[in-house]
């Protein structure tokens, strides 16, 4: 489809049996990294930078700061694997209280609570970075358990991240 966003998706392959996500403890600076190449039909000079994620439901909400640090080369342009750029971001997001329940219509006295002990993943923004064809990024996404707005004591849960660009617009 022409100018539509294209998505590259980055997911653990289950590091731990019946745990699919990375976790990013609360005291210990944390990471994962991928590298890619810029698709040839990149239209836009700019990949948007997404991460699906979630935290342990404690009763109240919550922060943690997440963040990228991309290392950008072209091949063509400087020689083979000469560095272009950095590029960085972070971004604070907020992990709401969750509190749904399904009562059946005909047995009132039947309840049951959903995301007892984990939250609904949310796909959050990190921003973006300067891309051209053919560049080769390597991107290191983390956790920043210091900075004062990560407010959440307990594993950040890191379900997968996408690369978003326009091709051919």
């Amino acid at each position: 489809m022409v100018g539509a966003p294209i998505a590259i998706d980055i997911n653990p392959v289950n590091p731990l049996p019946h745990r699919p996500y990375w976790a990013f403890d609360a005291s210990a600076s944390e990471a994962v990294w991928t590298t890619f190449e810029v698709p040839r039909d990149i239209a836009s000079a700019t990949v948007e930078i997404f991460i699906w994620s979630a935290r342990r439901n404690n009763g109240t909400a919550n922060s943690i700061r997440w963040g990228f640090d991309a290392q950008i080369a072209n091949r063509a342009a400087v020689g083979v694997g000469a560095l272009i750029g950095n590029q960085t971001g972070e971004v604070t997001v907020t992990y709401p209280e969750i509190t749904d329940t399904y009562t059946h219509p005909t047995y009132d006295s039947f309840t049951f609570t959903f995301g007892v002990n984990w939250r609904y993943t949310q796909r959050d923004s990190l921003g973006t970075i300067t891309v051209s064809a053919g560049d080769i990024v390597h991107v290191k996404i983390y956790r920043d358990p210091t900075h004062g707005d990560d407010t959440y004591p307990y594993d950040g849960a890191l379900f997968a991240v996408d690369f978003e660009y326009t091709a051919d617009s």
